[in-house]
């Protein structure tokens, strides 16, 4: 009986070590968990603090992304109001430059007009003091002509101007010159330009437009006589038409004219 006991209280006490065995290996266990579990838990949490840190490090670059964005669109905005300042300054500068050229064109045209204006008032006036000087030089040159036409004209006297073969012909000491010729042909303007040579002055002739009807001829309707020196006289005739070829009468007028029978103031 004793064997028994002693044999039980083995198994209790081989049981109690066993127990504690198990306790020791339960509680090794729980701890070997419990520290699994809370490098488990700090692992969970460290990767969840790397993830936050991570986010927050993507936010982080994302904002400033964005900021950098914000800046550069800030920046082209900028230089784009920039641009649109520079070329309205560029519009402004280059309409003020268009201004200007078209005001340095007018004042080019109106100097270039008032320039050949002046080269014309000064050749008009160069023209005008050629035209002066020609028209003395003429002046001079006709008075020239004129006075030695009445120089011409004072030599002539009857009988000393002129010799003849004939001794027998012998002149009076004033001689009538009869101016005759067709209508038209300038007889009239002789007679003025010698009495103007001679006497410097010209008073024409009387003129009337009727002409009788038994004479074809000019304006002369009166035969004139106009004395130019103090030994010639001229006496203007109307003028011979065709017609007054054929007139009966024609020339028996002529005739008498010539013979010194018809009076100056005869019509």
């Amino acid at each position: 009986m004793g064997n028994d006991q002693s044999s039980e209280i083995n198994d209790l006490k081989s049981n109690a070590r066993q127990m504690r065995s198990d306790a020791r290996e339960r509680e090794e266990a729980l701890e070997v968990w419990t520290r699994e579990q809370t490098e488990a838990r700090e692992e969970r949490e460290r990767e969840a603090s790397e993830e936050r840190e991570r986010e927050a490090m993507e936010q982080q670059l994302k904002d400033d992304r964005h900021k950098r964005e914000l800046e550069k669109l800030a920046n082209q905005l900028k230089q784009m109001d920039i641009d649109r300042k520079n070329k309205e300054d560029i519009q402004a500068r280059a309409e003020e430059i268009k201004l200007r050229k078209e005001k340095e064109e007018e004042i080019r045209i109106i100097e270039e007009r008032m320039r050949k204006e002046k080269e014309e008032k000064i050749r008009i006036r160069e023209e005008k003091e050629r035209q002066e000087k020609l028209r003395a030089e003429i002046e001079k040159k006709r008075m020239q002509n004129i006075a030695e036409l009445r120089a011409e004209i004072e030599k002539i006297k009857p009988g000393g101007s002129f010799e003849f073969p004939d001794d027998d012909i012998k002149f009076p000491k004033r001689l009538n010159i009869g101016l005759y010729g067709a209508t038209g042909i300038g007889k009239t303007s002789l007679m003025n330009s010698l009495k103007f040579a001679v006497k410097g002055e010209l008073k024409e002739t009387h003129r009337e437009q009727a002409a009788p009807d038994d004479f074809e001829g000019g304006h002369t309707t009166r035969r004139m006589a106009v004395r130019v020196t103090r030994y010639l006289t001229f006496v203007d005739n109307r003028g011979i038409g065709a017609e007054d070829i054929v007139k009966e009468g024609a020339a028996d007028e002529l005739i008498i004219q010539l013979e010194g029978k018809r009076s100056f103031a005869s019509e």
